[in-house]
């Protein structure tokens, strides 16, 4: 009787590990895809900073 049962949940518990094994790999690409963009974020404002700074620079190099 112990074995047909343990032979009977088997099979939810392989789906349970699996479903667990499927959400971590989800819950990784969204923490990479968070990532990725946080990092386009920093380097575009970066960019555009760079890009604002050097402006004004070539301003003030006409001026004088």
């Amino acid at each position: 009787m112990l074995i047909e049962s343990s032979s009977f949940l088997d099979p939810i518990n392989s789906q349970r590990t699996l479903l667990r094994s499927i959400d971590r790999s989800i819950d990784r690409s969204i923490d990479l895809n968070l990532s990725m963009k946080l990092l386009f974020e920093l380097i575009l404002i970066l960019g555009l900073f760079g890009l604002i700074s050097g402006i004004v620079r070539r301003q003030d190099y006409y001026k004088a």
